[in-house]
């Protein structure tokens, strides 16, 4: 349960960047949240890879915590490599 509230934190930029209105044009600030959004799975995948609590921390936007590095940890033990 605390593993997934980690994951959504660290997943809610990604995810709120991709909603867009349904207009047929997009506002002009859609290429800027693109990026970001791009930039944050940079982030996270690299955080992954690396095995990096701390970048894991960073990403997700949460306090650096002992709870926080416990469930970061049990993350990169589960998904990372």
């Amino acid at each position: 349960m605390r593993r997934r509230r980690l994951l959504a934190v660290a997943a809610a930029p990604v995810v709120t960047s991709g909603c867009s209105p349904q207009d047929d044009e997009a506002p002009p600030s859609a290429s800027a949240s693109s990026d970001g959004a791009r930039e944050a799975v940079k982030v996270y995948v690299q955080a992954l890879n690396s095995r990096s609590t701390a970048g894991l921390i960073s990403v997700g936007g949460v306090e650096d915590e002992e709870w926080f590095r416990q469930e970061a940890e049990q993350i990169l033990a589960d998904r990372s490599g």
